[in-house]
């Protein structure tokens, strides 16, 4: 018992010690301030203009890899492989026409009217000609009518599937160099997936239509007239109605897909990207065609008549959530407007003498200032700006108003019984008693009645509250959907809701990639693979892939079957580049990356990637998205590659989304735990007294858990932008709980004496922090943006929660167990005799 009370006793000497180390400093500054005003302003101002040369250095980053995607992630490696091995890729731009019934000709003549008018576009000289992904066109299809007649062979362009008929090698007839000078002749085309190909998007075919040619055409066809390659039209449409023998009949909808190629070597993002950092890779040419297809697109919106048109273009997504991270600034103005006429309010008397204009100007513009020193600062370190440093300022007005507000009722409080001090000195003392503050009646009253009279009601409430915030944790789902970044006016939400509405199981794209094998002894492994992935029919589907069309072709026309037969380098060299050129395995070009050019008649140079296109189904949430991403990565590492970099990966764009919610909440949780015990350790190294710090950091926790049970009770999800705010709060709930347990500390008398003294001291000063907080983010209530109503839920519950706990239960808890006060409360400040120190200062008495 003696040894704890030595402890005890040592540490309140140490804590009064440390106080009266920093009231003691505090004291001297203010001093020093006073007695050289201009100084310190001229200080304040070169710290500012100094930081600001930083921003010389500034930089803002809008690479959405380096912003959103954890640095640690094999999606950054896979991504960064990927571009420089693979090189190239492909935008969608997307056109969904929606009708009573699309198959009628009158709708496929207006599709046909769009497609010209797309043909056309011309955007500074820039075409579709010159931004469109090129395939190659093999448009004659050779199939015998016998199984053993080769020498019996039709021309049949209508209809061809490798899987029932007899393709054959044509150069095998004709002989390489006959075959090859037929192929280098041919041409290539734009891709692009629509149904006007069974016409060969010829103008005067589709215009003498009929809805009998329509409806034969897409039950029949599987090869595109234009392509040559096999081709599943039916993809292409959305509430399809069949008959009773299971042809088509009619349709809702019917979907255009236009690809255009991006160069990944090519892309900037710091000349290409966005502030929002939502950029996909273009370069400047797409993006410039890009946005003259997307006026032309709005312009036939408008003009449709009989069918409603939706669209897609590659860059929609990020002009449209960039916009909505800035669109609602001017209520945010607002919001800064009334905190600003609020301050006014406080500070200032109803009379043209005492109304502190200035003084309610220059406390905003210090924030500006801090916001200034703080970019430059971080500009000069390296530190890039993003689109989460939008959050900055919230951050700033939340903590420097209540700051001002501290120390302006301080000074007032101040001169009310010292009205004889000289300037110097009244500085010195309003920052040595920066943590008091004059009493509002009303607020006071009623707290002190809570304090004083309801200590069992406010238990009981604090109790509930942490009750159903632990529920609303627990229940608080990790999900998020881009769709949330889109106000509902946009094209792109109208097109992503119609879109689901006709096409709900069209699936997220993704693509298998393998590296430098080597092939020719891998082909097992790859085919041990593919049967796994097509066992895999509740996760993937519309597998397309190479290997069973390249072994088909094998067998049939060197009768070896690949998935047995172990093929030499050399021979698999030629059979791949024979059947990357054949009419069923040229589509299967745009699927590979050599290591030299592939030439029609030579052997395949080394290939450096080959990939596999598929789809994820569609999911509702991390819950099952999760597992069929690391499902796909298990079975990829199983797959027991031991040749060549054994390098083989699963990626798509989507999959930027997933990794992302894969360690989202984890990544939350973690840094506010880390944010409570910094706060913790924080406390206790500037109070030192290990009850009150347990206190404050009490208040800390119950703030973060109601809050983050609340938000689930509000309809908010565990996504990057409660993240950022939830990590934000930590800063803001700390000031309330530690305003009020350092004055606790600093009155004598009983416990409840003290506690009631310091809520009627301080608490007026939080409560207009407080509420000016909840003035400035306001307006962002009636926002459309989901950063910005999102912020707006988690400030107000962060202000609400706070308050409560920081003013009302923490008084109670401190009424009932709170620790002893400082020992020694005399005054720290220098005595008469020490002033000499300030001798030279010579301020004057204030009038």
């Amino acid at each position: 018992m003696e040894n704890k009370q030595i402890k005890k006793s040592i540490l309140r000497k140490l804590s009064s010690a440390v106080i009266g180390r920093l009231e003691s400093f505090f004291y001297r500054f203010g001093f020093a301030i006073g007695c050289h005003p201009w100084r310190t302003i001229l200080g304040c101002l070169s710290l500012v203009a100094l930081s600001s040369l930083g921003i010389l250095r500034f930089h803002q980053e809008k690479d959405p890899m380096k912003l959103w995607i954890p640095r640690n992630s094999d999606f950054i490696h896979d991504t960064n492989w990927l571009v420089n091995q693979f090189r190239e890729g492909q935008r969608v731009q997307s056109i969904l026409i929606t009708a009573p019934n699309v198959l009628e000709p009158q709708v496929l003549r207006k599709l046909e009217d769009i497609q010209q008018k797309l043909e056309n576009l011309n955007a500074d000289g820039i075409t579709w000609e010159d931004v469109c992904f090129r395939i190659p066109v093999v448009d004659f299809i050779f199939k015998r009518r016998k199984r053993d007649e080769r020498e019996n062979l039709i021309l049949d362009k209508d209809h061809v599937d490798y899987e029932k008929d007899s393709v054959f090698d044509l150069g095998s007839l004709l002989g390489d160099d006959m075959y090859c000078r037929i192929i280098n002749k041919l041409d290539t085309a734009c891709m692009e997936h629509s149904v006007l190909e069974l016409w060969k998007f010829s103008q005067q075919k589709i215009h003498n239509l009929t809805e009998e040619k329509i409806i034969k055409a897409l039950n029949r066809t599987t090869v595109s007239p234009v392509y040559g390659h096999s081709t599943d039209y039916v993809q292409l449409l959305g509430g399809i109605r069949r008959n009773g023998t299971g042809h088509i009949v009619g349709a809702s909808a019917l979907l255009s897909l236009y690809m255009v190629h991006v160069d990944f070597l090519s892309v900037n993002f710091d000349e290409n990207g966005n502030e929002a950092g939502t950029a996909d890779w273009a370069t400047t040419p797409i993006l410039k065609w890009e946005q003259k297809f997307m006026d032309m697109m709005e312009n036939v919106t408008r003009h449709a008549q009989e069918i409603e048109v939706f669209y897609e273009a590659g860059r929609s997504f990020a002009d449209i959530s960039a916009a909505a991270m800035f669109q609602d600034i001017d209520k945010l103005i607002i919001g800064i407007v009334m905190m600003f006429i609020y301050i006014q309010l406080i500070v200032s008397k109803f009379n043209l003498v005492e109304c502190r204009l200035l003084v309610g100007s220059i406390g905003l513009l210090c924030i500006l200032m801090a916001f200034i020193v703080a970019c430059g600062f971080c500009s000069l370190l390296g530190i890039s700006y993003g689109p989460v440093h939008t959050a900055l300022p919230f951050l700033l007005l939340g903590i420097g108003v209540d700051d001002m507000f501290v120390i302006v009722t301080c000074w007032k409080n101040l001169n009310l019984g010292n009205n004889q001090a000289s300037l110097p000195e009244k500085i010195g003392r309003t920052l040595q008693h920066a943590g008091t503050s004059i009493t509002v009646t009303t607020v006071t009253d009623i707290t002190a009645f809570l304090v004083g009279s309801l200590t069992f009601l406010v238990i009981i409430l604090t109790l509930g509250l942490a009750a159903a915030g632990i529920r609303g944790c627990i229940l608080l789902k990790q999900k998020f959907d881009p769709n949330w970044f889109l106000a509902k006016h946009t094209h792109l939400y109208k097109f992503n809701m119609e879109r689901a509405k006709f096409f709900p199981d069209i699936g997220q794209d993704a693509e298998i990639y393998f590296g430098r094998l080597n092939y020719s002894a891998e082909l097992p492994n790859i085919y041990r693979l593919l049967t796994q992935f097509k066992k895999e029919e509740n996760i993937i589907k519309n597998l397309e892939e190479w290997y069973s069309g390249f072994r088909y072709y094998v067998n049939r026309n060197i009768g070896k079957d690949i998935a047995t037969d172990i093929l030499s380098d050399d021979e698999f060299s030629t059979y791949i580049s024979k059947y990357l050129f054949s009419p069923i395995g040229s589509k299967h070009q745009k699927n590979f990356r050599f290591d030299g050019h592939l030439r029609c008649g030579q052997p395949a140079p080394p290939i450096t990637v080959s990939s596999f296109d598929f789809k994820f189904k569609l999911f509702d949430g991390p819950e099952e998205f999760l597992p069929a991403m690391n499902k796909v990565k298990k079975l990829l590492h199983e797959s027991n590659f031991t040749t060549g970099d054994r390098f083989s990966t699963v990626w798509g764009k989507v999959l930027a989304n997933w990794v992302t919610d894969e360690v989202i909440d984890t990544e939350l949780y973690r840094n506010l735990s880390l944010a409570c015990v910094c706060v913790m350790v924080c406390t206790l190294l500037l109070i030192i007294n290990i009850m009150a710090c347990l206190s404050v950091f009490l208040c800390v926790l119950l703030t973060l858990v109601s809050v983050g049970g609340f938000l689930h009770y509000w309809g908010q999800t565990i996504d990057s932008t409660s993240c950022i705010g939830l990590q934000l709060a930590t800063g803001l709930c700390v000031d309330y709980a530690a305003h009020i347990c350092l004055a606790f500390l600093s009155r004598t008398g009983t416990r409840s004496a003290r506690a009631l003294d310091a809520v009627t001291s301080i608490g007026p000063a939080i409560y207009s922090g407080g509420l000016s907080t909840l003035l400035a983010i306001s307006m962002l209530a009636l926002s459309d943006s989901y950063i910005f109503t999102s912020f707006f839920k988690i400030f107000f519950l962060v202000v609400m929660f706070g308050l409560f706990y920081g003013t009302m239960f923490l008084p109670v808890l401190l009424s009932l167990i709170g620790p002893k006060p400082y020992e020694s409360l005399q005054a720290t400040a220098p005595q008469p005799e020490e002033m000499k120190v300030y001798s030279l200062c010579n301020a004057e008495e204030p009038s």
